[in-house]
Formats: C-alpha cells, sequence, structure tokens
C-alpha cells in the first residue's frame, strides 16, 4: 500500500527501515543514528537536575523536574504521553508534603479520570500551573529513576559490563587446569561432544535470558531480577537465594583452583608450607580470598579496571600456548609426554580412557562451571548503560568466542601429548610406525604425567611457562573476583525485595554504586567455609547442579511468559522459541540428574523448601508476573469449558446467595456460609436495600449498559473496558432526540466512573448496524448467513450442442438465501431435481440451484420450435401483441420460462444484497496486506491508545503484520529534537514497533475559516438562546469551549490531511467535563473527528498505566 500523503511539513523520525529483531536497532543504537550522542544524553533530555546546596551532607536530595509547557494556550489538564508517567517510584518511606523545602521531589503524573471530567475551571487554571504531585521521597529510588548528573551511578557499556566480565568467568580455572583432563579422559570426541553440550545448554538458557531483559527495563539483581518479575517471588526467591549462594561456592571453587597451581609450583621447587597436600591449599586459598574479597570492597570502578588488566594476561597467556604447540618439542617436554603435532596421538586420543571411576556425564559435570559464567553480565544489569542491547549482545558473543577457544585446546592438547608419560625417557615410536610406546606405568595408571595425571600439560607446552602460569593467575583470579561480586548484587537484591524477613539488613548498598559491604561479608564467609574443601573435583559438581538449577527456571521463565499469552511480554529480542526455552529447561533437569542425582535431589530440595516457604508466607507483592497471566488464562478457559459442561450431581456444589444485607453487620452469617463453601463454590453476599419500586425492564440504553457495567464479570474476572459503536445518526432527529444523545454521553460518564477504559469504533462507510438491512430482506436469523457458498448459472445455448457462453453470478463467501421459491412444478424434471427443500426452520431454499436452458430444452420441445421461428440462433425475442390474444403452445412456453427468469432475478436481486450485506459484515474479518495503522496519541491515558493498535498488528487480527505509524505532539517548538527523542525513547522501552514517528508542530493553530464554518452549520440545529432544553448547546457554553473546541477542528483538519490513506485511525478521545459540556457539543466533536475519514477507533484509557518500561 502506497502512502500518497504528504508529510513534509511534519517533523518525522523514520524507522521504517530498522530491523526490529536487530538488537543494535534499540537502545542506545536507535539513538545514535538519530543523531543522539549517548545514554546520559537521553537521561538528561527528560529533566533537569538542580542540587540543594544541603543535600551533599544532608540525606535529601532535591530534584526539580523542567516539563515543557503543553498548548499552553489553552485551558486543559491533559499531558502529553512522557516516560516518566510510566515508571514507579518506592513511596514506601514518603510522606506528603508542600515541596518548599529540601528533600522534596517534583514527581510528573497525568491526571486522574476525576481530574478530567469533574475540575471546575478555577481548578482546571491551578492544575495546569501546578503541573506536578509533590511528595517527600526516599532519595535513593528518585535518583535511580530521574537524575542524571556528574555524580551519577557509574555506567558501563556491553563490552566492559558484559562481554569482558562473562569471558573472564568462564574462562576460569577450568581452561588452564582441567580442559586437558578433560580430553585425556573422554578424548577429542566426546571432549568436543561435552563442550558443545555445555554450549547448547548456555546458549539456550542465554537466548532465553536476552528475551527476558529485553522486556523492559532490567534492574539491579541480574538473573533474579528477571525470573522474580516473570515467575513472580516464589521462583525468584528461590533461585536468588540459590543462585547466590553458587556464586560464592563459584568463587571458593576459583580460589582452591589457584591454590592448587601455587601448591604445585611450590612443590616443584622444593618448597611447602606444611606438607604441599591439602592443608597447603586451604592456607593459600584463605589468604587469596581475604586479600581479594579486599579488592572487591573498593567498588565497581575498581573491579572493572582490574578485570581489563586480567583479561589482557588471560589472552596473552592462551596465545602462548597456541604458539608454543607449533614449537620444536624439547627432551624435557618430550618426557612429559609432549609429542607436538602427530596424527597418531590425535588418534589414539580420539575415543575416551575413563579413569577413577569418571564416565561422561561425570566428566561433564566437573567441567560444566567452566561455562557457567554466562550471567556475570546480567548480574550486574543495574550498572549498565542500556542493559537491553547489553545483555544479549555481550552474553551471546561471550558462549561463542569461548566455546571456540574450549574446543581449540580439547584438539591442540589431543594432537600433541599423550594420556600417560613416565617423566623418564622419552617417547618414541614403535617399528618406525605411527603407533608410541608407552611406559609400564600406563597399564595401572601411575604415571605422573599425561593428559590425565598432570594438569599442568599447557604449561609445559607452551612458549614459556610463566606466563601459563600468569594466565591460571589471571583466569582464577577473574572468575573470582566476578563471583564474588554478583553474589552479593543478586543477593542484595533479594533482601531489598523484603520477600524473606529479617534480611534486609544486607541491602543496604554505601556509595554512588550503592555497594552491598554487609552482603560482601556474608559470602565471604561461605566461600571461606568451601575453601576448606580444597578438592576442586568435589566442588565443582555441588555448583553445576545449581547453576542448572538456575538455567532451568531461567528457560522455563522464558517459556510460561510465552506461552500465556501475556501481552505484556514484548521482548525486543526476537530470535526465541517458546518451545526451544522449554526444551532448555528439560534438557538442564536431564543434566542435572543424569551427571549426580544425589546432589540434584539436595537441589531440588533446597529450592522446594525456599518455594513453600514463600508461598506460605504470601508477601505483598505484585510484579505482574506470568504466573498471574496463566491464572487468568487457566480461569478464563475454565470458565468457557464449564459453560459447556452437563451439570452432575456427582459434581453438585452449593453456590449459595447470602442475603446478609451489610456483610459488616452480619459477618456470623458470611463466617457460616463461608464454612459451607469453602471456597471450593461460589458465594456471594445481597444486601438489599429497600426501597419504593416498579418493575420494568431497562428503559433505554444507558440504563441497560448500566446494569451490565455493574453486574457484568465475576471477581477478578471483570471487563475493565466498555466498546461501543459511534451513534452516527445521533443528529438525525434534531432536538427530539436529545434524550438519547444525553443518554449516549451519560454511558460513555459511566464507564468513566466505573474506572473502565472506553472504545468507540466509529465507520463512516457504511456504519455498525446492519438491523434495518436484515430486516428489509428478511434475514434476521443471523444463523442463515453461515450456509454453504454457492453458485447460480444460466446458460443461453447457441446451437444444439449446449456450447455457448455462460452468464455466471459467482456467490463466493455469499450464503444460501432463504426464500420460497416458484412452483417447482413449473419446472423441467431437470430443474426440479436442482431444487434442493430444506426443512430446518420449514423455509425453503436454493441450495447450489444451477440450470441451463440448455436443459430445459430437452425436456421442453416446444422452446425449441420457438428458436427455429424466431432465428435468433439460440436468442429469445419479444412476442407479437397479436399472439398474445389468444395464447399458442408456444406462448404458454415461453410464458412458463419468463416465469422462471423472473424468479430467477428476485432470486439475483437478493443474493446482491447479500453479497454486499456479507462483505459489510466481514469487513473486520478480511485481512488487509500492509495495513497502515495512524496512531494518534494525543493526551496520555495510560497507555491504552497506543496498547490496542499494536495487538492489532498480532496474529489472528484483520490487520495483522500492519505497520504502525505514532503522531504525537511537540510541546514546544523549539525543543522539537528533544522532543523526538523523548517519544522515540518511549516506544523503545514499551517494545512497540512503529515504522514513522510524527511530531505535531502545529496543533495549536487555529483551525481554517472553512472547517469553522462547516462546523457551525452542523451544530446549528441544537443551538439554542431562549428556553434551553437540556443537552442543547448555548452560546455561553460555546465561547467557554472554544479553546476544546478548536483542538478538535484542528486534530480534524489534520487527520484530513495526513491518515486519509489509513486502514485504520486510532485516536485518544477527549473525555466529556461534567456539568460544562453539553451532550450535542460532545458529540458534534467526535463527529467532526470521524465523519468522512477511514474506520477510526476512539479510544480512551482510564488513567492508569497498561504499559510499563520494566521487565
Amino acid at each position: 500500500m502506497t502512502d500518497q500523503r504528504d508529510s513534509r511539513s511534519l517533523p518525522r523520525i523514520e524507522v521504517s527501515n530498522v530491523d526490529p529483531d536487530s538488537q543494535e536497532n534499540h537502545g542506545r543504537g536507535l539513538f545514535e543514528r538519530l543523531g543522539f550522542s549517548n545514554n546520559s544524553d537521553r537521561k538528561n533530555s527528560k529533566i533537569s537536575l538542580q542540587e540543594n546546596s544541603a543535600s551533599r551532607d544532608g540525606s535529601t536530595i532535591s530534584v526539580e523536574i523542567d516539563e515543557i509547557n503543553f498548548w499552553s494556550c489553552d485551558e486543559t489538564v491533559e499531558r502529553p504521553p512522557i516516560a516518566e508517567h510510566y515508571r514507579t517510584i518506592d513511596r514506601s518511606n514518603s510522606n506528603h508534603g508542600d515541596g518548599l523545602h529540601p528533600g522534596k521531589i517534583l514527581i510528573p503524573s497525568r491526571p486522574s479520570m476525576s481530574d478530567l471530567m469533574d475540575e471546575s475551571m478555577q481548578q482546571l487554571e491551578r492544575k495546569t500551573r501546578d503541573r506536578f504531585q509533590v511528595e517527600s521521597v526516599d532519595p535513593i529510588e528518585p535518583l535511580k529513576e530521574f537524575v542524571s548528573t556528574s555524580d551519577a551511578k557509574l555506567k558501563l557499556g556491553w563490552i566492559e559490563g558484559v562481554l569482558m566480565r562473562c569471558l573472564l568467568d568462564i574462562l576460569g580455572v577450568m581452561l588452564f587446569l582441567r580442559i586437558t583432563w578433560v580430553a585425556g579422559q573422554a578424548g577429542v570426541m566426546f571432549g568436543t561432544l561435552i563442550v558443545l553440550l555445555a554450549a547448547t545448554v548456555t546458549s539456550l538458557t542465554a537466548i532465553s535470558m536476552c528475551a527476558i531483559c529485553t522486556n523492559g527495563e532490567v534492574k539491579g539483581g541480574g538473573t533474579y531480577f528477571m525470573i522474580s518479575r516473570s515467575l513472580g517471588p516464589e521462583f525468584g526467591g528461590s533461585i536468588g537465594v540459590l543462585f547466590s549462594f553458587a556464586y560464592a561456592v563459584g568463587a571458593a571453587m576459583h580460589l582452591v583452583g589457584l591454590a592448587e597451581t601455587v601448591r604445585d609450583i611450590m612443590k616443584e621447587n622444593g618448597w611447602a608450607i606444611f606438607d604441599n597436600g591439602l592443608a597447603d591449599v586451604r592456607i593459600i586459598g584463605l589468604v587469596t580470598c581475604t586479600v581479594w574479597m579486599g579488592s572487591v570492597f573498593a567498588g565497581t570502578a575498581f573491579v572493572s579496571k582490574t578485570q581489563v588488566a586480567l583479561l589482557l594476561i588471560l589472552t596473552v597467556s592462551m596465545l602462548n600456548y597456541v604458539v608454543g604447540t607449533f614449537f620444536p618439542v624439547s627432551a624435557e617436554e618430550s618426557v612429559r609426554g609432549i609429542t607436538g603435532y602427530s596424527f597418531g596421538t590425535l588418534t589414539d586420543n580420539m575415543g575416551p580412557s575413563w579413569r577413577d571411576g569418571h564416565n561422561f556425564f561425570s566428566i561433564f559435570g566437573i567441567f560444566f562451571p567452566a561455562a557457567s559464567g554466562i550471567m556475570a553480565g546480567a548480574n550486574i544489569s543495574g550498572d549498565l548503560k542500556d542493559p537491553s542491547m547489553a545483555i544479549p549482545k555481550g552474553t551471546l558473543l561471550a558462549i561463542g568466542i569461548t566455546t571456540g577457544i574450549y574446543l581449540c585446546i580439547i584438539w591442540t592438547a589431543g594432537a600433541t601429548t599423550v594420556r600417560d608419560a613416565a617423566g623418564i625417557e622419552p617417547l618414541w615410536l614403535i617399528n618406525d610406525s605411527s603407533s608410541l610406546y608407552f611406559p609400564a606405568c600406563a597399564a595401572n595408571n601411575t604415571c605422573p604425567y599425561g593428559l590425565v595425571n598432570y594438569f599442568q600439560v599447557m604449561e609445559t607446552d607452551s612458549v614459556w611457562g610463566p606466563l601459563i602460569t600468569a594466565g591460571i593467575f589471571a583466569a582464577t583470579l577473574s572468575s573470582a573476583l566476578s563471583a564474588l561480586v554478583s553474589s552479593p548484587k543478586v543477593f542484595q537484591a533479594v533482601c531489598q525485595d523484603r520477600i524473606f524477613p529479617y534480611i534486609e539488613w544486607f541491602g543496604k548498598g554505601y556509595g554512588r554504586d550503592e555497594d552491598p559491604y554487609r552482603a560482601y561479608g556474608l559470602v565471604y564467609i561461605i566461600a571461606m567455609c568451601f575453601i576448606l574443601i580444597a578438592d576442586l573435583n568435589v566442588i565443582a559438581p555441588i555448583i553445576s547442579n545449581f547453576f542448572l538449577a538456575a538455567f532451568a527456571v531461567v528457560n522455563y521463565a522464558c517459556f510460561d511468559a510465552s506461552f500465556s499469552r501475556s501481552i505484556g511480554f514484548r521482548p525486543t529480542f526476537k530470535y526465541y522459541n517458546k518451545w526451544i526455552s522449554l526444551l532448555g529447561a528439560v534438557l538442564c533437569l536431564f543434566v542435572m540428574f543424569i551427571t549426580a542425582w544425589a546432589t540434584a535431589l539436595f537441589s531440588f530440595f533446597c529450592f522446594s523448601v525456599i518455594f513453600m516457604y514463600i508461598r506460605h508466607r504470601k508477601p505483598d507483592i505484585n510484579w505482574g508476573s506470568s504466573v498471574q497471566a496463566n491464572t487468568y488464562r487457566t480461569a478464563l478457559s475454565s470458565i468457557l469449558r464449564l459453560t459447556n459442561t452437563v451439570e452432575h450431581v456427582k459434581n453438585y456444589r452449593p453456590q449459595l446467595l447470602v442475603l446478609t444485607g451489610n456483610p459488616v453487620a452480619r459477618t456470623p452469617l458470611v463466617d457460616f456460609a463461608y464454612s459451607i463453601t469453602k471456597g471450593n463454590s461460589l458465594m456471594i453476599c445481597g444486601h438489599v436495600v429497600p426501597a419504593f419500586y416498579y418493575p420494568v425492564d431497562n428503559p433505554n440504553l444507558r440504563a441497560g449498559a448500566h446494569t451490565l457495567l455493574l453486574t457484568a464479570g465475576l471477581g477478578k474476572m471483570r471487563p475493565n473496558i466498555l466498546m461501543l459503536g459511534f451513534k452516527s445518526n445521533w443528529h438525525v432527529n434534531g432536538l427530539d432526540g436529545l434524550v438519547e444523545i444525553r443518554d449516549y454521553m451519560d454511558l460513555i460518564s459511566d464507564a468513566f466512573e466505573n474506572n473502565m477504559g472506553l472504545m468507540v469504533l466509529c465507520s463512516s462507510k457504511g456504519g455498525l448496524d446492519m438491523s434495518e438491512f436484515l430486516e428489509k430482506h428478511d434475514l434476521t436469523d443471523i444463523a442463515k448467513l453461515q450456509l454453504p457458498v454457492f453458485k447460480i448459472s444460466i446458460y443461453h445455448s447457441r446451437d444444439s450442442s449446449r456450447k455457448g457462453s455462460r452468464l455466471e453470478l459467482d456467490s463466493t463467501n455469499v450464503i444460501t438465501p432463504s426464500m420460497t421459491p416458484a412452483s417447482p412444478t413449473t419446472l423441467s424434471p431437470v430443474a426440479q431435481r436442482k431444487v434442493h427443500r430444506r426443512k430446518d426452520k420449514n423455509t425453503l431454499s436454493f441450495d447450489n440451484f444451477a440450470f441451463t436452458l440448455g436443459e430445459f430444452e430437452e425436456e421442453n420441445p416446444t422452446l425449441k420450435e420457438i428458436k427455429k421461428m424466431e432465428g435468433t440462433n439460440g436468442r429469445l425475442s419479444e412476442i407479437s401483441e397479436t399472439n398474445m390474444d389468444s395464447p399458442s403452445e408456444d406462448t404458454v412456453a415461453y410464458s412458463t420460462i419468463s416465469s422462471m427468469l423472473e424468479t430467477e432475478n428476485k432470486f439475483l436481486q437478493v443474493v446482491t444484497a447479500k453479497q454486499k450485506l456479507t462483505a459489510v459484515i466481514n469487513r473486520f474479518k478480511t485481512k488487509v496486506k500492509a495495513a497502515v495503522i495512524d496512531v494518534w496519541w494525543l493526551y496520555d491515558d495510560g497507555g491504552l491508545t497506543l496498547l490496542i493498535p499494536h495487538l492489532l498488528t498480532q496474529h489472528k487480527s484483520y490487520l495483522e503484520g500492519g505497520k504502525l505509524r505514532v503522531f504525537t505532539i511537540a510541546s514546544s517548538p523549539a525543543n522539537l529534537k528533544e522532543e523526538q527523542r523523548r517519544m522515540v525513547e518511549l516506544l523503545s522501552q514499551f517494545r512497540i514497533n512503529c515504522s514513522d514517528v510524527f511530531v505535531l508542530t502545529n496543533m495549536s493553530e487555529p483551525p481554517s475559516e472553512s472547517t469553522i464554518v462547516e462546523f457551525e452549520n452542523f451544530i446549528a440545529p441544537f443551538r439554542g438562546t431562549t428556553d434551553v432544553l437540556e443537552g442543547q448547546i448555548t452560546n455561553d457554553e460555546l465561547e467557554a469551549q472554544k479553546c476544546r473546541t478548536n483542538r478538535q477542528l484542528r486534530c480534524r483538519e489534520m487527520l484530513l490531511q495526513y491518515s486519509m490513506e489509513a486502514d485504520l485511525i486510532v485516536m485518544t478521545m477527549p473525555v466529556p467535563r461534567r456539568k460544562q459540556v453539553s451532550s450535542s457539543l460532545f458529540m458534534a466533536w467526535l463527529h467532526m473527528l470521524t465523519h468522512d475519514l477511514p474506520p477510526t477507533l476512539l479510544v480512551r484509557g482510564n488513567q492508569t498505566s497498561v504499559l510499563t518500561v520494566y521487565s
């Protein structure tokens, strides 16, 4: 569909060529392409900060938010959409104040529905000046949401914050100390499978994690935050505790690996602390842990700088090993099992050689911690500039790089080093063959060197051994450092959510980066305890199970969020699939139990205990999890199934209507009734108010609709949006229809009063009410509009062989009409066989009624004689009047045919009418290709105006795959670039794809004279000066509402200019102000906004957010 509108006068942001599946096209990348420098600019574009001079030495900070005037010339409390309206501020410790003292923060808020409907003009003017709610808030939270200054919290990019952390966490102690051992035990083939299996598990988990973390802003807590906000506090709290514990144990594992290396070096040089045994490992590990924890207390900035240096050392060390494998083999290397690249060595090492009771899965359990560091970046999500972009990009790249490194080392080690070497004499070939002679110690597995026996193979085969030792130090220290930072950060987030009692003390943050010093101390104690085990092969399987459990829940969280079909789950990362996520969860569980079933059972026991405790405690938390979405979905499907369930005595449940009066006054009665239902069957408390009454049905639309608003639904299964069609003929009856007009507007007000959203569908072409058409053609039974498709065809044969042109009416998707045909006795037997008598509803219909005049000729010889006499080559001509006086057999035959044709003509008229009717009825069922939806989001109604068109572009909609063009208001032409940036950022945070963003700079201009004249002529029948009826428009009202009227008329002009080619227009609906706007004037506004336009949907939320920027 070609957009022919002239959009040159509108400031426009082109995003139609942006790949919505590319992470670089979201977040910071989008802003850079638009010419916006960085994330801090985006923050600064929202607000300006003025720091009170007393705030540095006090506990409060004064923040003043500068919002540009919005249509300052107009008297309105309507607010344009801004991001701050969709952010949540923690007011748990706040007290209301007057905003005149330091420590108060001015928080922008959208007006409530009562503000829009009830304010007087004086209050309106005051509200326009006082544009913010003033509250006293804990200074930490406002700074997180709004403040952007030079003293703001340090934010990291995707390379430093995610990629480097993941690389350093993944490339840990296993890289230098166990990967060659894996190649010796499992062989090159199975070693490769182990690495690829680990990469599969981590990749599937990373994909699920990317989907979750791009579904809104991710705060501190990383994995815990994502799981808890997706699956609720039960899952989140359980995994948060286990995950932080696993990281603490992981830190111990890396430090034990470092201690083993130092112990081996000391042993080779004849040094020892005690006995070169486990005691030495414990001492070295405890001392290293103490020193390294001190560096963690230095803060995030120091840790980041330290990691850069460690990554550099690690890179040089790995290159040192790879280059060393190509160097000639020295005598010392040869006696230790190094052969150089040899096909014979590779062949011997290709298969497995399981020793010490190990098998494929036990080796996998020991290796897996080497691949489990994929959460290192996500765990500090609160310290990232743009988590939604950084986490997917950095994590997936880190997995690819480290998987390649592990495979490279397995294959190089398998091709250059034998499994067993005595360390006494060099290896030699047997009879000049490709097979090596192995020493006698290989028979009983007592050799000191080789892939299986010696953990320092990489050092032996490198260019310079000390560089490998430095690499071991860098790998172990970096991974330990990452674990020592991640574990307290995750635990801090758990504490701050107050899921568990008495632990919030550990969640307190210190300094600019909110470092959890108290949690650092707790993690330090846990790590020290596990260092005392002093055996790397014992510690590794423990944390493998904890990590696999966490990964399983991450995958399940993504599956559950997607499977629940929650409209709030809109990740910008599109390369995920719910079934792949489920496969990842099942794979993690399978590997957990097959690797170490006892440890897996212990992990599940710990998880279940914490889970059941949180569920029993029922913390007062509402995060909009997928569990809640599934609860709704399950309840809805259950109610639908229950509707079609035949009652059976075995399934009887007492459903009580208890006439309690005021339930508070009869609590014992309520309690007694509940003891019967016990929450397993329905109980409704009835309160009858005694009054005079007159038993009538609902007399009008408003009364009936109001009853439905109050009674429809059950519990939480209640409608929250009222949708109705626009009363397009409201003006036809003039003043005689004022009552109906007033009822219609009151119905709209009733919806707002009941805290419901509102949608009014307007269709200028054809309207929405088909009742008159159905009545006219006796089609009031809609079921008859769902009969099979039929064709009626008439042949006018040109010769006796019945070959000729067919004049055919193909009624595709048109329903067989119900009608009484001409008497079948007048038809030929062939035609009679085509007539099908329907017995349902005692009606007759032509079902697939097709016959030809050629067939009629065979049964009526007289017709052939007529054709011969007329000589018209098969075409009938008129019969002369003389022949009409005395009907002959020919005339009778012709009359029979004429009667048939007349019947068919009537039949075709009905069919044509039904074709038109079906097209009108199905217009919102027929899919529109390359559809365009214009969204005029002029006022902030909570986001419903934006959410509804987004849903219309999803699967099973007639506008599926359509593109959204968003039109919004420029607060000030002088800040146009800032306005554009704010709106693009807001749409990006909502994860709603749009092709164009148009910023309207001239909405405050007066409408043209022709538009004003058109409006005045239209409302002229409803104007009143004397004896004004309720609902009429007065001159005083027109003057008072001049600004709002001009605004609606200006909107109409813009709609005509830019949206005439759209397939649907979705626009924020104005709110009728009580006792200030008459029903006629309000309906005239709506008429001007929808008349002679494409289908238009007027939407108004209840001023409560239905969109959020959070995950």
